[in-house]
């Protein structure tokens, strides 16, 4: 039943679909993947605090849960905390993808340096840069374009890194 309701949101019957999903919810109250596909469509009516609601609650049963994910959730409101959610949780599965990738083959610490870059994780984030600095990464050029570094940009380590690579400050 839960996997029909994305095809009654793409034909326009959202409040359908949103049914569907909350029966479901109501006889299976411990599926989070019913929850996150509630916040999927109240997020695409508009209804961005039921679909944060929603969110929470998904995130709850998963017992899916960091200091950056539960701040995040904790605060958010309207469409800009609903796709501050959803920007965290996709910086996570990028996470989750490298450390499994890690484990078989080689991963860029570049790469990880990044990922912990934008999860706002500085302390991570320039261990997996120096690692980076090492190997000459060729990655490093893009130091001063790339908004992966953003949340760690001011940090004066990074400006340290900037130099060491060779780039304009």
């Amino acid at each position: 039943m839960l996997h029909e309701s994305p095809y009654l949101l793409h034909t326009g019957r959202a409040e359908d679909a949103a049914a569907l999903v909350l029966s479901v919810i109501q006889t299976h109250p411990e599926l989070s993947a019913a929850q996150f596909t509630l916040a999927e469509i109240r997020r695409a009516q508009g209804r961005f605090d039921q679909a944060i609601e929603a969110r929470r609650r998904g995130h709850a049963l998963r017992d899916d849960s960091d200091d950056e994910l539960d701040a995040v959730l904790a605060e958010a409101t309207g469409a800009d905390g609903y796709a501050r959610i959803e920007a965290v949780a996709v910086r996570r599965l990028e996470l989750r993808t490298l450390q499994r990738r890690a484990l078989k083959a080689y991963a860029s610490p570049l790469d990880f340096a990044r990922a912990y870059a934008q999860l706002d994780d500085p302390e991570r984030a320039f261990r997996y840069l120096g690692e980076a600095l090492a190997e000459h990464s060729p990655g490093l050029v893009f130091l001063n374009v790339d908004r992966a570094w953003d949340a760690i940009r001011a940090d004066p380590r990074f400006a340290a890194a900037v130099k060491q690579v060779g780039l304009p400050a």
